[in-house]
């Protein structure tokens, strides 16, 4: 090690706040500071002289989470670490909100004299949260509703309400349609993102035969193969094969894998639904034969809005969402969702779920 490498000079320039506070007294009026390093003077609007023997309440104020403070208080009264996100205020009476990490410092016997507390600016990332809230509410009341009622008063002007309705009309209502259907689709993806990554998803699990939720899948989004001219196959397995799950929610799920295996399937081709035991477990594999995923995108198939150009360079419809709910939604049953490639050409994506005992086996 170089003798002239000084750590000192690290934590002062540090881009992270350092507080460093002695251990006692943790009650009123606090644990007095002793080391501050630079990003804490310019965050804050303190001078270390202004601020060295003195308690980091002062940096609290009347909109500082009680529940948070207390989390803190009983994590040092038993000498343990402690992670808070915490909202303080400097010297002016600005607001800021900081990612705290707290540590004791061990002596060499074994004491803890000292505690030192590494934290990061998170205004902008509270900011740009709160401004993705009243988006998403926003989106939520002040679109989908109108819309849903737009696209209802569209559906209205069809042949047997209007026969009237020049074909050329009747191809224009039918263009509104499907745009306001697409944006429907667009909204209700959003939300369903926001609500998965809040934790805000209603959930009623039931043991369901699977084979049963697969057909019901099937009939659904049938129509929609029979646009790309594409067919749903499936072969049901031998067993009743139970899981404990939302139907309403795998359904989502199919829905979001066949439509993307009819959509990037060749006209004239089958979408193939396989049902399987794995052990405790089932699993579900939807293929194609489409002109599958490249390599370079595999790692990004279950991110947020991530979509996969053809290999022809055209980029087809969708949100780039559906996989992404997909993974949050098998994830809250337990299970595990992926993707590998069919060979010799296509796509095959899979889900994984626990698998219970059949009701009618336990009598």
């Amino acid at each position: 090690m170089d003798p002239d490498f000084d750590f000192k000079d690290i934590i002062a320039n540090a881009n992270d706040i350092v507080i460093v506070t002695e251990v006692a007294p943790l009650d009123e009026p606090g644990p007095r500071i002793v080391y501050v390093n630079r990003a804490f003077t310019d965050l804050t609007e303190y001078t270390p002289e202004e601020v060295l023997g003195k308690s980091p309440r002062i940096l609290q104020g009347p909109d500082t989470d009680p529940a948070t403070r207390r989390r803190i208080h009983e994590a040092l009264a038993r000498n343990q670490p402690v992670r808070e996100e915490i909202l303080n205020y400097s010297k002016s009476g600005r607001r800021y909100w900081l990612d705290m990490n707290i540590v004791p410092l061990v002596d060499p016997d074994g004491g803890v004299r000292y505690f030192a507390a590494i934290e990061r600016d998170l205004t902008e990332r509270v900011a740009a949260e709160a401004m993705k809230d009243e988006f998403i509410s926003t989106v939520s009341h002040e679109l989908r509703t109108p819309l849903t009622a737009l696209r209802g008063a569209i559906g209205m002007l069809n042949p047997q309400v209007m026969p009237e309705l020049s074909p050329q009309a009747l191809e224009l209502v039918d263009i509104a349609q499907r745009n306001c259907a697409r944006l429907l689709y667009l909204i209700n993806d959003l939300l369903d993102m926001e609500k998965l990554a809040s934790g805000g998803v209603p959930y009623s699990f039931a043991p369901l035969a699977l084979a049963q939720v697969i057909r019901t899948a099937l009939d659904i989004n049938a129509p929609y193969a029979d646009q790309h001219e594409v067919r749903l196959v499936f072969a049901p397995p031998r067993a009743d094969l139970q899981v404990m799950a939302d139907e309403q929610r795998l359904l989502q799920v199919l829905g979001n894998l066949l439509s993307n295996a009819a959509r990037f399937s060749p006209p004239g081709s089958e979408v193939r639904v396989d049902l399987q035991p794995q052990d405790d477990r089932v699993r579900v594999s939807v293929c194609d034969d489409g002109e599958g995923v490249p390599e370079s995108f595999v790692p990004r198939l279950f991110q947020k809005f991530a979509q996969a150009p053809l290999r022809s360079g055209e980029r087809r419809s969708g949100t780039g969402l559906g996989l992404a709910i997909s993974r949050g939604i098998i994830e809250q049953h337990g299970g595990e969702i992926g993707y590998y490639p069919n060979r010799p050409h296509g796509s095959c994506f899979y889900f994984v779920l626990p698998r219970i005992e059949d009701p009618a086996d336990s009598r």
